[in-house]
């Protein structure tokens, strides 16, 4: 196994503890890899937002580089708000257009309405 390989499965094992970790309710100890190789990893993976949550847990006891937390928050706030924006129950409901045989005043009859009306 190549050092690259090995590097991606280390990064896979801690990404998936991490996410396995959030789902749980557990605070797991201090990653041990690189947190940009990780952030990578779990970007790719589109597992950011929830290595992200289980991230904030560990930052409150041992604070890590401003810059990696602000990546990392940056990423989770992004899937946060990707999910409300594709929230069925948030959208609004679309107006169903107004479709009266007889039209508004100032509006033309449709054609269709008015040759159904002449023929007997």
């Amino acid at each position: 196994m190549t050092d690259k390989q090995l590097k991606m499965r280390q990064l896979g094992m801690e990404a998936s503890y991490l996410a396995a970790c959030a789902i749980h309710g557990k605070v797991p100890e201090n990653p041990s890899a690189d947190m940009d190789d990780l952030y990578k990893f779990c970007k790719f993976h589109s597992i950011t937002s929830i290595v992200a949550m289980v991230l904030e847990e560990i930052w409150k006891t041992t604070p890590a580089d401003e810059a990696v937390m602000k990546k990392w928050r940056q990423a989770r706030d992004k899937a946060i708000r990707k999910k409300l924006e594709n929230d069925p129950d948030k959208k609004p409901e679309k107006t169903e257009t107004k479709s009266s045989a007889v039209p508004d005043e100032g509006q033309t009859p449709d054609r269709k309405t008015t040759e159904k009306k002449a023929q007997p």
